[in-house]
């Protein structure tokens, strides 16, 4: 139990049935156990348990990728300050599939001219592999330090934009995973996967006239942000995840400059619609909360969800069910993911400590969740 942690704000958000039964970000904490051994964790959300592999083990357990799906993830040493990276690569890795990111990251290992990157590629292959071996936990700083040269990394540095200069940070502060993967998929082209793709057409209206906005895409499609701020007061006490999703195509007011040249600003009615270039193709849609609560608000993560959207392929409309899969939380110091694995059931990954989660009164806050595509129903 963290009972004790003390918020820096007061706009936290529950993440409900979720708490780690061992912690500590740089992998302090947890069972001794010995070399290669299999512990059986009860998990408090059903009664059953997770088998959760720690130790050394040895070659012959590297799992080979049609295997990857049997087996949860270990844990992640990357050193202080990058739980924002350990988060976000199992994040990708979770929502991508681990055999579908590999082979891949084999494709642009092949077409690059590259050798910086192709060995990038090779880390990152290396790291996926490990991950889902009985090896112990995953370091992660050689693959995160091949990053930092190569473009588009690099050229945040040139900026002196959010820099990345992990050999230079010995204790730096925590980046943040919405700032850390559009570069790392600008770098391996993760635009280029199916599943992602998702636009949200705004349109503006004043007096009875339309005007259609640019779409409000993310870069690479990789999540789509919502602003808690948009909530009113009286409807936090309903907000669960449903609400989350639904701010993608609420309506809202704005002030923007309704004609060129204008002084002054116009208040317009936004409204905004859910396109999907293909539906068939799409997998997931992963979403980035920003902005603050002010006061606490609990999220299901097992709560499903139902999105409403045109697949522009076809012109239908659509009702799209999804659940969630991944959800990065902020505990006041450190990222930290919960993931939910094959059996259905979530394990809380804390850097290298892994544990099966537990229904508690964990006060940690939502940053990033990834819900994985169930069912599409077209509407009449």
């Amino acid at each position: 139990m963290r009972n004790s942690r003390q918020p820096r704000w007061g706009a936290m958000i529950v993440a409900a049935g979720l708490l780690a039964a061992c912690g500590g970000g740089s992998g302090s904490g947890g069972d001794e156990t010995a070399a290669g051994t299999a512990i059986q964790r009860p998990s408090a959300i059903s009664g059953r348990e997770v088998t959760i592999f720690t130790g050394a083990g040895s070659a012959q357990e590297t799992p080979i990728p049609d295997q990857y799906e049997d087996r949860d993830m270990g844990g992640f040493i990357s050193g202080w300050g990058r739980s924002y990276a350990s988060a976000s690569i199992k994040l990708l890795i979770g929502a991508i599939g681990a055999k579908e990111l590999r082979g891949h990251l084999e494709s642009f290992k092949a077409a690059s001219q590259n050798a910086e990157e192709r060995s990038a590629a090779d880390q990152f292959i290396k790291l996926i592999d490990e991950a889902y071996s009985q090896h112990g936990s995953v370091w992660t700083a050689d693959f995160l330090k091949s990053l930092q040269n190569l473009a588009p990394f690099n050229q945040r540095n040139a900026a002196g934009e959010w820099a990345f200069k992990l050999d230079q940070e010995l204790f730096s502060d925590e980046k943040e995973p919405e700032k850390f993967l559009p570069l790392l998929s600008e770098l391996f082209h993760l635009d280029t996967l199916p599943g992602w793709s998702f636009d949200v057409q705004e349109t503006y209206v004043h007096q009875g006239q339309e005007r259609a906005q640019e779409r409000a895409k993310n870069r690479f499609q990789l999540f789509q942000p919502v602003d808690l701020g948009r909530i009113k007061p009286e409807d936090l006490p309903r907000l669960n995840l449903q609400k989350l999703v639904d701010l993608l195509h609420a309506q809202d007011e704005a002030q923007v400059q309704w004609k060129p040249g204008d002084a002054a600003l116009t208040a317009v009615k936004v409204i905004r619609q859910v396109r999907i270039p293909d539906a068939e193709q799409f997998k997931r849609l992963t979403i980035s909360v920003q902005g603050g609560l002010p006061n606490l608000v609990t999220f299901n993560l097992d709560d499903t969800v139902t999105l409403q959207a045109t697949d522009q392929k076809t012109g239908q409309k659509l009702a799209i069910t999804m659940t969630g899969k991944q959800a990065i939380t902020w505990n006041n110091s450190r990222y930290e993911i919960r993931i939910k694995n094959q059996k259905g059931l979530w394990v809380e990954h804390d850097e290298s400590a892994v544990s099966p989660g537990d229904e508690s009164d964990r006060q940690d806050q939502l940053k990033m969740i990834n819900f994985a595509v169930t069912k599409i129903t077209p509407l009449s």
